[in-house]
């Protein structure tokens, strides 16, 4: 409780939050907002909660593009309104990582390597060890893919919130303003008409 945030971090949490919302709301297959916030909880400086519409036991190639496009939907945002990276978005970009090395090496989604496994996972059950098996070459052509991988989805997100900027920023600074908003408040934004400007 003793620590400040300044008016430029909650700025920056603003957008970096919104940024995620935004690109939510335009990709088909991503659970709709639930709540945003930019009230500090734990490390999170804020956070874009969706919550799912029904259980699902398998997750399609395209809701995982999908779900590393969001995750990268807050440094998007930062670079397109703010011109700038922080570090912010650490956590969202280990977890897109991680997502994008277990498409390659894990769940055969790989043109380039087809339906092979060289990623094992012992003792699962037990908290779980990642090892590869596979030559230097080929876990150096992986990292490249994931990198590739995560690269496109970076592009997928800025290129939404460059042509969906007037919201962005509307969002961003209804957020601001009240800290903690619903999803019916984010879908009233999202899908109103912009105001007329006044003369």
């Amino acid at each position: 409780k003793s620590h400040r945030i300044t008016e430029r971090d909650k700025k920056i949490t603003a957008y970096h939050e919104a940024g995620h919302a935004v690109v939510i709301y335009h990709l088909p297959t991503h659970d709709p907002v639930h709540q945003i916030t930019i009230v500090p909880r734990g490390q999170a400086a804020g956070m874009t909660i969706n919550r799912p519409q029904e259980d699902k036991g398998h997750v399609s190639r395209q809701e995982l593009c999908e779900t590393l496009c969001t995750l990268l939907g807050g440094r998007a945002a930062e670079e397109v309104v703010l011109h700038t990276m922080t570090n912010g978005a650490s956590q969202d970009i280990q977890e897109a990582t991680n997502i994008a090395r277990n498409m390659v090496a894990m769940f055969g989604m790989s043109d380039e390597f087809g339906f092979v496994a060289f990623e094992t996972v012992s003792n699962q059950y037990l908290g779980g060890d990642a090892s590869l098996a596979c030559s230097p070459e080929t876990q150096a052509r992986m990292d490249q893919k994931v990198t590739q991988l995560v690269e496109e989805q970076h592009q997928k997100a800025l290129n939404i919130l460059k042509e969906n900027e007037g919201k962005l920023h509307e969002l961003a600074d209804y957020l601001y303003q009240h800290e903690t908003i619903t999803g019916q408040e984010f879908m009233d934004i999202l899908e109103r008409k912009a105001l007329p400007e006044q003369e």
